[in-house]
């Protein structure tokens, strides 16, 4: 048996199962032609021309009229020929497309395998292979934009900047070691870190990009904190302009996170509901407060909401002691019913923001706010990106800053 046929033909639906005016069932691998003239009992149309054909089960029966289209391996997504069948969307016509493919010699594709073997033939690179599930899960026009970028290599592209500018600077420095008869000379030593030192630069910059991706992708996370009764749940339901949250008089109402996703210049907000942050003898509202504290950890901004008609300096910094040392930087203070503080009352300087959840008074200026708190996060992100792309990257930053406090003298150890 050759390599090429001892690869298996596989089969999915490339549209998902749900019911839908069209949907594609795609086939990828050696036998993707012959399966094709067998399921349309007619020659496979030529290469990237589209034909109507009817589909025929392995009994000959038809099963529905599909626009057929072939694509000639390398020249297509997967690197390898593809049959793309177009038929009308009822989850019944497609699996039985799918199991008459199956019965000509096609098998089941895992998930994510079209993309596994656009991969591993060299079609994609695997950035841009997560990036076809980044923008498949996208939910704002950032996110979506961003996985775009990532699927049309704008990442990999300065990944490979920083790639070829290393190999540069390393193999002059190897080059040094190896063909100088004595040691290298100072200022060709300072040249060379100069360049490394331009290279740490240039990382140091794709990281703040990553960075900012990261948010983008993965969305704000912003959990509320506060009192009972200041309007934490309220503010949620004017946030979501639905009742996402009970609200009552009865302190304590929250008792466990509620979450909710809104969309704020394109940018995805996890919006959390808490217990707040405080002692209660209450057994199932201190799990609430004991969740919020976990909540708080992961958090990119934290809303203390107060009630700016009863609310003090002084108690607002007493709130803010309950918020670990580490996420104070993540809190914006947010004086809640505005609505009912008199127009000639004194200044707020303590607080960040003030707003009413009771008619939304001021909400955009709160959402743009926090934005700002998260890595320039209303700049927009060229590309996706995940936590895995930032450690490599602060370890690729790491072994360069090592090379850089290496003694002048000791290039050997330097290039190591």
């Amino acid at each position: 048996m050759t390599q090429e046929h001892s690869i298996k033909t596989i089969v999915a639906c490339a549209t998902g199962h749900i019911q839908a005016g069209i949907s594609i069932v795609r086939i990828s691998g050696p036998l993707a032609s012959q399966i094709g003239h067998q399921l349309t009992n007619k020659e496979t149309p030529e290469p990237n021309r589209a034909a109507c054909r009817m589909l025929f089960d392995h009994n000959g029966d038809a099963i529905d009229q599909s626009v057929v289209l072939f694509f000639k391996g390398p020249a297509s997504f997967t690197g390898e020929d593809l049959l793309e069948l177009h038929t009308h969307g009822s989850p019944y016509v497609v699996g039985q497309v799918i199991e008459s493919a199956m019965g000509h010699g096609a098998v089941l594709a895992k998930p994510g395998e079209f993309s596994e073997r656009a991969f591993l033939n060299g079609k994609i690179d695997l950035v841009q292979a997560e990036s076809i599930a980044d923008l498949i899960a996208s939910q704002t026009k950032a996110q979506a934009a961003a996985a775009l970028g990532s699927l049309q290599g704008v990442f990999s592209e300065e990944v490979a900047e920083l790639q070829d500018a290393l190999s540069h600077a390393r193999t002059q420095l190897e080059a040094a070691i190896d063909f100088s008869e004595q040691d290298i000379d100072v200022t060709e030593e300072t040249a060379l870190k100069k360049s490394i030192n331009e290279i740490v630069h240039k990382a140091e910059t794709l990281i703040v990009k990553v960075k900012r991706a990261i948010v983008t992708q993965s969305g704000v996370k912003i959990v509320m904190l506060g009192e009972p009764n200041v309007g934490k749940s309220s503010l949620l339901n004017q946030l979501t302009q639905q009742d996402s949250a009970i609200v009552t008089d009865i302190p304590g109402t929250t008792r466990d996170t509620l979450k909710a996703t809104i969309s704020h210049q394109g940018q995805a907000l996890d919006v959390i509901d808490t217990a707040g942050l405080r002692e209660s003898s209450d057994p199932i509202e201190s799990i609430g407060i004991k969740k919020a504290i976990e909540a708080v950890q992961t958090a990119n901004v934290i809303w203390l909401v107060v009630d700016a008609s009863t609310t003090t300096a002084q108690k607002v910094e007493a709130q803010i002691t309950h918020v670990p040392q580490e996420k104070r930087k993540a809190v914006v203070v947010v004086g809640n019913k505005s609505d009912l503080v008199e127009a000639k009352a004194p200044s707020f300087s303590f607080l960040d923001v003030m707003i009413s959840a009771k008619n939304g008074a001021n909400l955009n200026a709160l959402l743009d706010l926090s934005l700002k708190q998260c890595i320039d996060a209303p700049e927009k992100s060229p590309f996706s990106a995940r936590q895995r792309h930032l450690a490599a990257l602060e370890t690729f930053k790491g072994h360069l800053t090592a090379a850089l406090s290496v003694p002048t003298g000791q290039a050997d150890l330097a290039a190591e």
